[in-house]
């Protein structure tokens, strides 16, 4: 009988190696997609730090790896708006800092209130960065790195 073998060395925690060397790699695409998010937010700095401050780093959450912004105008700012009347305290405080004049408020909340707010994608061009980051390095040398 002509046969062979091939033996490995411990092959019992094989799986932990290798979900190890995925979650590093899709760990570091995300923390890439991060950081391209935060230099596309819009960089006011209104109560709470604005967009930026209410940035939520890449996290493991079970099995998923989440990260995005909790700030209650995140979404608007990424999808834009149809018209509508925002609350006029925010505003105020807004176009004291970036106009110089928080009378400017009133005539904001009015174009707004009558054409809405253009998209300002910044979290769209980090997934997007996040995913060729995966594209372009893959899993593999993480994996490897493990084996």
């Amino acid at each position: 009988m002509l046969s062979t073998s091939i033996r490995t060395r411990r092959t019992s925690n094989l799986g932990q190696k290798v979900s190890r060397g995925v979650r590093r790699g899709m760990r570091e695409a995300a923390d890439v997609g991060y950081a391209v998010s935060q230099d596309e937010a819009p960089k006011d700095r209104g109560a709470g730090g604005g967009l930026m401050g209410s940035g939520v780093e890449p996290t493991w959450v079970g099995d998923t790896l989440v990260w995005g912004y909790t700030a209650e105008h995140a979404r608007p700012v990424e999808d834009g708006t149809a018209p509508h009347y925002p609350p006029i305290e925010p505003l105020k405080g807004w176009a004291r800092r970036v106009l110089g004049d928080e009378g400017a408020a009133y005539a904001v909340q009015e174009t707004i209130a009558q054409e809405g707010t253009e998209a300002q994608p910044y979290v769209e061009p980090g997934f997007e960065a996040n995913a060729a980051e995966l594209r372009q390095r893959g899993l593999t040398e993480h994996i490897d790195g493990e084996l």
